[in-house]
């Protein structure tokens, strides 16, 4: 029996066109050990202007699927169309573009280190998970990459040699891995091992955000909404649960496409993602909820170790899902194939 594993982008339409075609090509077929090292201390930190008026006009002009901010307060954009990875600074200049391979599922994106990326999992033919890295320079078209031992669905810079990997099925949630090295530095965060079985089977979707001045690492089960932060040597800081109102939309999703995998034959992972991560200036975790277009409002929620509050994001030209926090401000932003207008709306963090 064939195996495949299918990763989607992040919204729902681009996620089901994809997996309908692999059923498709399903239904063709089906006729015929962690190392011990730790990652470099942070450098000093960089003192930064803090984004202005300039710099936030910009960011509502910028095209993108995925938007975050580096260790020295540079905005970076992905474009996958282009595979793009734009840098903006606080005072709005527009710095280098590095380009990522086509296939990249998942970035992240550093002025000063370059861009990271997630490839491949959505090969027909196998897992084909790749760690692929582009350093700033790089001849245009070139890349370095390592193989996955198993489908990752996302990744974060922790330092210049270090980043951090969310695995799909493996017993624990995340890896860090050294680029030099090539190779697997630890894994933490117990989880339960996933095995496809013959139909569709949810992988999980953990979402990194690193928080670099108290070194710490944001993860979020993004379909379960299980939120957990650890230090970089594997020990749980603070965890958190968080509604998914969308999650029984999902389970209704999941079950159609589990009958129609079961009768091609075939296994199938499938990840679900409605909630989006950032993280605070303030060593919280903000996480989009729901969005209410009709009244152009976002609801988020902010974590701590203290508890859960839940804030309401109104009057927005753009509501959207994805977002990041650029200095003290909410960056919202989507990727719409058709039409292809900029829809970015900036509005205060609470």
């Amino acid at each position: 029996m064939p195996v495949l594993l299918v990763s989607f982008d992040a919204t729902a339409a681009i996620r089901r066109a994809a997996l309908a075609a692999a059923l498709a090509l399903a239904g063709a077929l089906a006729a015929g050990a962690a190392g011990a090292a730790t990652p470099a201390p942070p450098a000093a930190a960089h003192q930064v202007a803090p984004p202005g008026k300039d710099a936030f006009g910009l960011a509502e002009m910028v095209r993108a699927r995925w938007m975050g901010v580096d260790h020295a307060g540079n905005l970076w954009a992905w474009e996958p169309l282009a595979g793009s990875v734009r840098f903006f600074s606080p005072a709005a200049e527009r710095l280098r573009t590095v380009v990522v391979p086509l296939d990249a599922l998942a970035v992240d994106g550093d002025a000063e280190w370059g861009a990271v990326a997630v490839t491949g999992a959505g090969s027909a033919f196998g897992e084909g998970s790749k760690l692929a890295w582009v350093r700033p320079g790089s001849p245009p078209g070139s890349h370095e990459e390592v193989a996955l031992p198993a489908a990752a669905g996302w990744v974060c810079w922790i330092d210049q040699d270090t980043v951090a990997l969310s695995p799909q099925r493996a017993a624990h949630r995340v890896e860090l891995w050294s680029l030099g090295r090539r190779k697997l530095l630890r894994s933490f965060g117990a989880e339960r091992q996933i095995a496809l079985s013959p139909g569709v089977t949810r992988v999980r979707e953990v979402q990194l955000r690193y928080d670099r001045s108290r070194r710490l690492l944001f993860t979020l089960e993004s379909y379960s909404g299980d939120l957990e932060v650890f230090s970089l040597d594997g020990a749980l800081a603070w965890r958190a649960k968080l509604d998914d109102p969308y999650r029984k939309v999902e389970e209704k999703t999941l079950a159609d496409l589990d009958a129609r995998a079961k009768s091609s034959g075939v296994a199938l992972g499938h990840p679900f993602s409605d909630l989006w991560l950032a993280a605070g200036p303030d060593g919280s975790a903000w996480v989009s909820q729901s969005i209410d277009h009709l009244n152009q409002s976002v609801t988020l929620v902010k974590a701590t170790a203290a508890g859960v509050t839940v804030e309401k994001i109104a009057n927005l030209r753009c509501p959207s899902r994805t977002f990041t926090i650029w200095g003290g401000q909410l960056i919202f932003f989507r990727d719409i194939a058709s039409p292809r207008e900029v829809c970015n709306s900036v509005a205060p963090l609470p």
